[in-house]
């Protein structure tokens, strides 16, 4: 059964020394400490007292749950953050009952836990950052150990679960404060609730926090040593098959990045193989075009050439004086003209133009490489 104490500003034996001792130097002595002690006791009381008054706190944690309810979890969250804190100023001044105390964190814990995690869609639009600040901070810890007693282990349950469900917890720092909590509190009364929420807390403990940190050898020897623990042997069991569950997982995100290192090394390949073969087709392009070039630059210059010949035998030719001659020199020199021109003729006569043109050069050429042999 639990046990809870609360803290005294005297202490009993100092009681006693004060009724058993005849000096007035102590007795003045201890009438000093007991003023500073009520002085201090009451400047502490006038600075936690809480805001809410127990009837609108549990109204206020009424409107909450049924919000969540309803699944207005932005409403929900808000209320109880709100809240959180006068319920554990009202529950140290014992104004409010535990019951009330742990639904009101239970529900600001799942809360947390479906904004974090991301376990369920959701439209609260609360700074991100400040909340998230707020979990992998030890501001939940701090807020809990400011209760006269030991925080009831379902809420421990609860905030375990949520920072392991969490790959950016320290867990380290996470175990620290289990530990811290594990050898200040204790369940031993098996009749009562707080019994299976404190067996379900070791087991989260030794099975998956160690578990996280690879700590199964140590987790399986303080198993052992831990007369707390309803039943040992299971729980070893639970710790050897998590272990297992762990190194498959390992396995076969060892086996997913190898896969995956492979995918990208075969597509690094395809693209640099792409992208050779269009460098290829470019540099290809790019030759057909210089001899294209070429061809073409070497048939003007085989007609330059037969022009200039032509024009030279024609200049021999002149001093006969030959009407015929002229006459033909004169049509060839039209057909020049429209043949560099073409946009002095319409399609037809451009065409017409163009086979007369094609059977004069045919027929000159003929006849100046018979002239010139």
């Amino acid at each position: 059964m639990t046990e809870y104490h609360r803290p005294n500003s005297i202490l009993p034996h100092q009681t006693d020394l004060h009724h058993k001792t005849g000096y007035h130097e102590q007795d003045s002595h201890v009438s000093l400490e007991d003023s500073i002690s009520s002085i201090l006791s009451l400047s502490e009381k006038q600075r936690i007292s809480p805001v809410l008054s127990k009837s609108r706190l549990n109204a206020s944690y009424r409107k909450a749950a049924k919000s969540f309810i309803n699944r207005r979890f932005e409403e929900s969250f808000t209320i109880l953050s709100e809240i959180s804190e006068n319920a554990i100023i009202l529950y140290n001044n014992e104004q409010i009952k535990e019951t009330l105390f742990v639904n009101v964190w239970s529900l600001y814990f799942n809360l947390i836990d479906m904004l974090i995690n991301k376990n369920e869609p959701l439209s609260i639009t609360l700074d991100q950052q400040k909340v998230e600040a707020l979990f992998f901070s030890d501001d939940l810890f701090e807020q809990l150990e400011r209760l006269y007693v030991p925080v009831h282990p379902k809420l421990m349950v609860q905030l375990l679960l949520i920072k392991l469900n969490n790959t950016a917890t320290d867990f380290q720092k996470l175990r620290d404060r289990i530990d811290y909590y594990l050898v200040n509190h204790r369940v031993t009364d098996d009749t009562t609730p707080e019994f299976q929420d404190f067996q379900e807390l070791l087991e989260l403990y030794h099975v998956f926090l160690l578990g996280k940190l690879g700590e199964f050898k140590e987790a399986e020897s303080l198993i052992r040593s831990n007369p707390l623990i309803f039943n040992p042997q299971e729980m070893i069991q639970k710790v050897q098959d998590n272990k297992k569950k762990l190194e498959e997982e390992k396995s076969q995100r060892l086996k997913l990045a190898k896969l995956k290192k492979q995918q990208d090394l075969k597509a690094k390949q395809k693209a640099q193989e792409l992208l050779n073969k269009k460098l290829n087709d470019a540099k290809k392009l790019e030759q057909q075009k210089k001899e294209a070039s070429l061809s073409t630059s070497q048939t003007k210059d085989l007609h330059d050439d037969l022009l200039g010949r032509f024009l030279t035998l024609i200049k021999a030719k002149l001093s006969n004086k030959s009407i015929t001659l002229v006459l033909i020199i004169s049509m060839i020199s039209f057909l020049l003209i429209l043949q560099k021109n073409k946009w002095l003729l319409n399609t037809k006569v451009r065409r017409y133009i163009q086979q007369v043109w094609d059977k004069v050069f045919s027929t000159f050429k003929m006849a100046f490489s018979i002239t010139y042999l």
